[in-house]
């Protein structure tokens, strides 16, 4: 018996020894097991380093993180980011030049930033039988000026203004169209939903995110509102308000650098408006960290609101005009810091033959003789 007893036994360790062995190198069961790490040919292992006690995962610098287990924070910036902000753009009269030759010298300006912003005042159409609304003034022009601003150093248009739609909803379905055609520049604030025309720009520069969203505080009808599935423009107007809110305070969250592009303010006015101030102190609450605007078609300052750089008009930028004040334009470049601290550019210009022309050295911010 002892002996039967002793080869069953030592057949049971045989048996046991196998299927760890088995299970070891991960061939048990319908699914693979973890195998062990090997070293790459010609580097065998010597019986001394295969019995060595390895550190746990958790000491070892390389290890992934265990499932479910926080990520590692991501590297701090190590370099500024600028960002170039300009005013108001047709293509009306002289100001045509810009769909076949861009922005003139003031490229070079836009194009060295890391990001160029502009307002782009004006329907892009194509079909014949689009209709002007009924206003003193309309906009259009074609799909080639998107052409030129991307060769302008242009990254980033808001068609969110009181001319986007100026052909109405034909009009709108060539802008969306012409859009989806050239997705350089982005545009923003029009869409053939409320879903689109909210849709913020969002793209990564010297490790930081940076998104934009465009709205303008300016409309000829509330029938030009994005709602639903109803393309339009995305409005701070009237109730939109709450919308405009709720979207930065969403971006804020989101990336790192929220900007907002608003069309606002009374035209010809220097100092923003009662309306402007309430609204920039409501963007900085959301956590807008540079709101950028234009409208009034002259200069308007540009302060601090909370922790937030605000800039309440950028003037027009090419305009069918040369008559002062409102030919009186620049280039804002906000830069933020590695430590988030921002400080301000301004390039002036003179728009002449529809383009603005560079104007002596850059200053700190523009003199508006707004008290």
């Amino acid at each position: 018996m002892s002996g039967t007893r002793s080869t069953r036994g030592w057949l049971s360790a045989l048996v046991l020894v196998a299927v760890a062995s088995a299970m070891a190198c991960g061939t048990i069961g319908s699914q693979p097991l973890p195998t062990a790490s090997f070293p790459a040919a010609g580097g065998a292992v010597a019986p001394s380093e295969a019995l060595t006690p390895q550190p746990p995962a958790s000491s070892v610098a390389a290890a992934s993180p265990a499932p479910g287990s926080p990520a590692a924070p991501p590297p701090p910036p190590t370099r500024p980011v600028t960002i170039a902000f300009a005013g108001d753009i047709h293509t009306e009269g002289p100001a045509s030049v810009v769909v076949t030759s861009g922005l003139g010298p003031v490229s070079d300006l836009l194009a060295a930033a890391d990001l160029a912003i502009v307002n782009l005042e004006t329907a892009i159409v194509t079909s014949a039988d689009a209709v002007p609304d009924p206003k003193t003034y309309t906009f259009q022009t074609s799909p080639q000026v998107l052409d030129g601003l991307a060769g302008s150093g242009v990254d980033v248009a808001s068609m969110a203004n009181n001319h986007g739609m100026d052909y109405g909803t034909i009009g709108l379905a060539d802008s969306v169209a012409a859009i989806a055609a050239t997705p350089v520049p982005a545009v923003i604030g029009i869409g053939a939903t409320a879903a689109q025309a909210w849709a913020p720009y969002v793209t990564e520069v010297g490790g930081r995110s940076i998104g934009v969203l465009g709205a303008t505080d300016v409309l000829e009808s509330e029938s030009w509102v994005a709602q639903g599935d109803t393309g339009g423009l995305a409005s701070a107007k009237n109730a939109s308000e709450e919308r405009l809110i709720a979207e930065t305070a969403a971006l804020a969250e989101r990336v790192d650098i929220a900007i907002v592009f608003l069309h606002w303010g009374r035209e010809l006015e220097v100092c923003p408006t009662e309306r402007q101030q309430g609204l920039a102190q409501r963007l900085s609450d959301a956590g807008a960290d540079i709101v950028a605007g234009s409208h009034a078609h002259v200069i308007q300052p540009v302060a601090t609101v909370g922790a937030t750089t605000v800039a309440y008009g950028l003037g027009n930028f090419a305009w069918y005009h040369s008559r002062e004040p409102s030919s009186i334009t620049g280039v804002l470049t906000v830069t933020v810091a590695p430590d988030d601290t921002q400080t301000t550019s301004w390039q002036p210009a003179k728009i002449s033959g529809g383009l603005p022309l560079p104007q002596g050295a850059p200053v700190s911010v523009p003199v508006t003789g707004c008290a």
